[in-house]
């Protein structure tokens, strides 16, 4: 198997670990897939900065009631030269626990080699508005 193509395997793996981890509400697991100066960004606003940080944010989610589904869909994956980071662009809908409430947006991540592992150094999140309710 080639570098590039172990890489990718790596990063494939830590985009599909993201969503079941956090929705299966395994909060210590999700928090591992980011580097401990990990940045989690929501439409242009610093929400978390740290593992700690990024923590925090996730229990603050679930113990609020906002938790739900993710469902993600296929990366676009570039890989820097040095193969050693990598940039991310992946769209994704969100079904909240217990609604209809349908949200889409666009992570665009930038992943890194950890060690032995791949995790993310940023998670930046633009979520779409919705369509306008008809009166």
């Amino acid at each position: 198997m080639t570098q590039d193509r172990e890489v990718r395997e790596a990063i494939d793996r830590l985009l599909a670990a993201y969503p079941l981890l956090l929705d299966s509400g395994d909060i210590t697991g999700c928090a591992e897939l980011f580097v401990d100066e990990a940045q989690f960004i929501v439409n242009g606003e610093a929400r978390a900065t740290g593992r700690d940080g990024v923590t925090a944010m996730f229990q603050h989610v679930v113990d609020s009631g906002s938790s739900g589904i993710h469902l993600p869909g296929p990366p676009l994956v570039e890989i820097a030269g040095d193969g050693l980071t990598a940039t991310v662009w992946q769209s994704f809908l969100f079904v909240r626990s217990g609604s209809n409430t349908v949200v889409r947006g666009m992570y665009r991540d930038v992943a890194e080699r950890d060690g032995d592992r791949w995790r993310f150094r940023s998670r930046d999140v633009e979520i779409y508005p919705g369509p306008t309710p008809r009166a």
